[in-house]
């Protein structure tokens, strides 16, 4: 083979964006040449199937077939990344029947089939861009995010939206999952996940992060997942998140000291044909009550109803601490008579005096249960209670009565023998158990009396409220200290030297989770 002594460019570079590769091998020729003409060796190089890390080196010959000198002006790649020219020694000039030659290296960087074509430029006058095709197909890990993008959209504050992450491995070698890591513009974006760095993922397998999302406030919020991987081609893939919280109208709950300091009491008085003794006992020592919750300025309602009628007894039905002659009219509300049923149902008729029908409007006990007030109930029998139901359901009941579970408290005075369902009930609640066999009646009264105070300084919430937007005032003035938002019973508690005296206003107002105080 004869070449004239016209050297080739120096070497050609690679493509920054894996489309287009190109090598100047010359200028314009120094001289018209007349009559040349080219010809390829190969239409098409296939390079079959690499790994990802291998390589192969294909040639491709390039002839002069015409009567004049062939000059090659342009070596140009287009297409995918993985194929590059190489070498610094294909001649820039043939003269008529001699050839030189390119050599063609691929190695993939994705996973599947590649394409590209190589386009020879010369002075050939009817053909000045040849073109082959490249053909490769590489076996790569590749790393998919699914979705890598998503938006939460509008989420009302404090409702937790959670979305699943998927990395999968859409190549056909053994993906490595080497480093998880995110980025949030707040806490309100929080990320979780269950396998390790270093977990390896074979073709078709997957992992997840979960990405939860619970905005505080109405700033927009965005978060980043970036996982970093052997795929050759994208080592570091990243997916976002973002959303905006939507707060609902603000809440402002309002407490009357007067109102907070209320208690409603119930007594459940067995009325079966064993209980004039008791019921007499009763009624002469109830005053020993009374004083105890006269001497804490107690605002408080007294009922009483039997093991078998949920109606309050009396000639004053719901007794206050304004009742005229209130130890008569307790002792005439008491002394429910020996008539009754010889089944008493103490829980099924309590469970009903403080419910509707009865504590409809035009209901026998209407106006006795209050929505800001303690309740306290209180069952006296000498028999086994006999309500069809189970003890947890009826104590379960009795507190929904109170968005504060603790503000409802069951106390029980019985036989040792069969109080037992009554016993379960007062120690679930935290209540007295007493005995009627124990004749200090001033010791059993007093340990009520006391159990009856509501001023545990906790102001139970109407709503459930977005954490961070509690505000408190006493009096119309902000309250920054002595309190605290208790998250388990949603309300405000005051701590033991801050209480707020009798004739305070509290005002809590908050942003609610959810418009109507709960999420969707």
């Amino acid at each position: 083979m004869t070449i004239r002594p016209y050297l080739l460019a120096p070497v050609f570079t690679a493509l920054l964006a894996g489309c287009v590769q190109h090598n100047t091998v010359g200028g314009d020729p120094p001289h018209p040449s007349l009559g040349a003409a080219i010809e390829v060796s190969e239409s098409k190089l296939d390079f079959e199937t690499l790994m990802a890390g291998e390589w192969r080196v294909l040639a491709l010959d390039i002839h002069s077939v015409g009567a004049g000198d062939l000059y090659l002006e342009s070596l140009t790649i287009d297409g995918g990344t993985g194929f590059t020219i190489q070498g610094d020694d294909t001649a820039h000039a043939i003269a008529p029947g001699d050839h030189t030659t390119v050599r063609i290296r691929f190695k993939p960087l994705a996973d599947g089939e590649t394409l590209g074509v190589l386009h020879i430029a010369s002075n050939d006058h009817d053909d000045p861009d040849v073109a082959v095709e490249l053909v490769g197909n590489g076996l790569a890990p590749m790393i998919e995010l699914s979705p890598a993008s998503w938006d939460f959209g509008e989420v009302e504050a404090g409702c937790p939206q959670q979305q699943a992450v998927v990395i999968r491995n859409i190549g056909s070698m053994e993906l490595v999952l080497d480093e998880v890591v995110v980025s949030a513009t707040s806490e309100e974006l929080s990320y979780s996940w269950l396998f390790s760095e270093g977990t390896p993922l074979q073709p078709g397998e997957s992992e997840t992060v979960v990405v939860i999302y619970e905005p505080l406030d109405e700033m927009p919020d965005a978060g980043y997942l970036y996982v970093t991987s052997n795929d050759l081609q994208q080592p570091e893939s990243m997916a976002v998140q973002h959303g905006v919280g939507l707060l609902a109208e603000q809440v402002i709950d309002e407490f009357d000291m007067s109102l907070h300091m209320a208690t409603d009491i119930l007594w459940v008085v067995d009325n079966s044909c064993s209980m004039a003794d008791e019921q007499d006992a009763l009624a002469a020592n109830f005053g020993t009550f009374i004083d105890i919750l006269d001497s804490q300025n107690m605002n408080y309602h007294l009922g009483v109803v039997t093991t078998d009628n949920s109606t309050l007894q009396g000639t004053s039905p719901i007794m206050t601490p304004s009742t005229s002659n209130l130890h008569s009219a307790f002792a005439n509300a008491v002394m429910v008579g020996t008539m009754g049923s010889a089944s008493e149902k103490a829980f099924q008729y309590g469970w009903g005096a403080v419910n509707s029908p009865f504590t409809d409007s035009g209901g026998p006990n209407y106006g006795f249960l209050r929505d800001q007030a303690g309740l306290r109930i209180i069952f006296v029998s000498d028999e086994a209670e006999q309500s069809a139901g189970t003890v947890d359901d009826y104590v379960a009941n009795f507190q929904s009565l109170k968005a504060n579970p603790d503000d409802v408290r069951l106390s029980c005075i019985v036989m040792p023998d069969y109080g037992q369902r009554f016993e379960q009930a007062a120690n679930m609640t935290g209540g007295v158990v007493e005995y009627l066999e124990t004749p200090n009646w001033f010791n059993t009264l007093t340990q009520l009396a006391w159990m009856s105070l509501d001023s545990s300084g906790t102001y139970a919430l109407s709503q459930v409220p977005v954490e961070g937007t509690v505000e408190v005032q006493l009096n119309g003035v902000p309250v920054y200290a002595g309190w605290s938002l208790d998250v388990a019973n949603n309300a405000v508690v005051f701590q033991y030297d801050y209480f707020p005296e009798d004739d305070d206003i509290v005002t809590v107002s908050y942003y609610p989770i959810g418009d109507s105080g709960g999420c969707p």
